[in-house]
């Protein structure tokens, strides 16, 4: 009994998904300034796309208030001649407790296709064993 071939595993066709949507998503932060923001008890998160990497940030230095909220933002980017590959990882801190990230499309894509190309030859190594064991050739 042969292994199904590569073409017919479902795990490669997720993650062609998986890669084309955040190829997408990178061509869409290249144009577009969109997220999310949420307050609670004067702490600030904000989460989104902007410039062709991903932003999160954490702002506990409001003042405490009863106010709760969740806000999506979305606006066209103003600057079309961004860099398509800015830099990797970028970490900055704001006053002593406001911490902001930023971690470029281009990156996540490339540990994406290396944890799943891994993944791939593992699991094809692992079905080829099996299928030679259940075959009698081990």
């Amino acid at each position: 009994m042969t292994p199904p071939t590569l073409l017919r595993w479902k795990s490669f066709w997720l993650g062609i998904l998986v890669l084309a949507f955040l190829g997408w998503g990178w061509v869409r932060a290249m144009r577009h300034v969109e997220g999310v923001m949420w307050m609670r008890k004067g702490v600030m998160v904000t989460a989104g796309h902007a410039y062709g990497k991903v932003d999160l940030s954490w702002d506990p230095s409001r003042a405490p208030s009863s106010l709760e909220m969740f806000q999506p933002f979305h606006e066209l980017n103003a600057e079309h001649d961004r860099l398509w590959f800015p830099k990797a990882v970028n970490w900055e801190y704001y006053e002593p407790q406001i911490i902001q990230t930023q971690i470029a499309y281009w990156l996540i894509i490339l540990v994406f296709l290396a944890l799943w190309s891994a993944w791939l030859f593992l699991h094809g190594k692992r079905k080829r064993r099996k299928a030679a064991s259940a075959a009698g050739l081990i």
